[in-house]
């Protein structure tokens, strides 16, 4: 009989039952005259069991492991490396064509004055401008003997603080034409004067 026991033992734990053959034999201990309370005891201790197997799984299941975690953080961190420059690069323009749309206002003062006089004015007053032109990030606005000068100002992105943007007037056979230059570069520059 013993024997018997040891192969069901080594049987059980082989097919990984051991706790079911463990349950079994305590619940025979504990009701050796009653086989049907065994019984009983023994299929509820197998049904608790078989519940805690079922909440393990549903537990080891939710959730994500470290290694998708930090994927994913990883794919963040990409981005961040590739937006965060692109965006920088677009706020500096922005801030740039506010320069340019300041001296779109003295480009036809400009015009105005070499039109009655034939020559380009060389300060604010001639071309009759305020002498103090300026914007959210323009310091300042100059009409002189090189054309139309706008600074930028100290609250704009690094890489254009204190910039020029030159507007230079040309008189072509009774027009005008507009060099744009400045000492930006090219990539913080609008797109009319790259």
């Amino acid at each position: 009989m013993r024997a018997k026991h040891m192969n069901l033992l080594s049987l059980n734990i082989q097919s990984k039952n051991w706790r079911k053959y463990c349950w079994d034999m305590v619940t025979r201990i504990l009701f050796p005259r009653n086989p049907s309370a065994a019984l009983e005891c023994s299929e509820a201790l197998n049904h608790t069991q078989d519940d805690r197997r079922t909440t393990m799984k549903r537990h080891n299941q939710a959730g994500f492991t470290l290694i998708e975690l930090m994927i994913v953080v990883a794919i963040i961190g990409i981005l961040a490396a590739i937006a965060i420059p692109a965006y920088q690069d677009y706020v500096a323009r922005s801030q740039m064509s506010e320069a340019m749309m300041l001296t779109g206002g003295a480009k036809t003062a400009v015009a105005e004055y070499w039109m009655q006089t034939g020559s380009f004015p060389t300060d604010n007053a001639d071309a009759g401008l305020s002498n103090t032109i300026s914007g959210s990030y323009v310091a300042s606005v100059t009409v002189g003997a090189s054309g139309i000068v706008a600074t930028m100002n100290n609250s704009v992105s690094t890489p254009i603080q204190g910039a020029t943007l030159t507007l230079t007037p040309t008189s072509t056979g009774g027009s005008i034409t507009w060099e744009c230059s400045s000492d930006a570069d090219a990539k913080y520059l609008p797109a009319a004067c790259r």
